[in-house]
Order: structure tokens, then sequence, then C-alpha cells
């Protein structure tokens, strides 16, 4: 799903990019079991959906809880956390 999601941001289809994204995340957090860093990439992907939008605070709030999902499943000091914070950097989200 999320990779669908994906295409359509770049198609330019944004709602249904979105929708698509929301319900991969929803079906990744049922996911029994230690799950941090595929919901962290549904969030994150959702995160950029949103930013596309212009809906600003809701991507700040996916990106920010996306970090900490990573932290936690990676460590501080993982590759996979510092470049998604040089992502975030990019996009004026720091």
């Amino acid at each position: 799903m999320s990779d669908l999601s994906f295409a359509l941001t770049k198609e330019g289809k944004l709602n249904e990019a979105e929708a698509l994204q929301v319900q991969a995340l929803a079906m990744r957090r049922s996911f029994p079991g230690d799950q941090r860093a595929s919901i962290a990439e549904s969030l994150h992907g959702l995160g950029w959906i949103l930013f596309r939008q212009s809906k600003q605070a809701s991507a700040e709030a996916a990106f920010r809880e996306a970090s900490q999902l990573r932290q936690g499943a990676f460590g501080e000091q993982s590759a996979e956390v510092a470049e998604k914070i040089i992502h975030k950097l990019r996009l004026g989200m720091m």
C-alpha cells in the first residue's frame, strides 16, 4: 500500500495517497510484535504527503513521531535516525 501511495504522490494525487498511507499506517499499527521501524516508515511517508499538501503542522507531527519510533528501534546514533533528521532539516521542519 505504501508503494502505491508513493506512486500516487508522484502523480499529484495527494488526497488518494494520503488515504492509502493512513490505511497502511493503521495496518502496521495493528500487527503484533515490534513494528516501530515499519510504523515509522509509514509515518514518514504520511508526513511527506501532508507536507506536499501544505499541512505543515500535521506533517511535523508525523515526522516527529516517526523520529521517536526510529530512535527507539535503532538507537539515537543510528544511520537510519540521522538520515531522517537530515531530511527534516532540508524541509525546514527542525
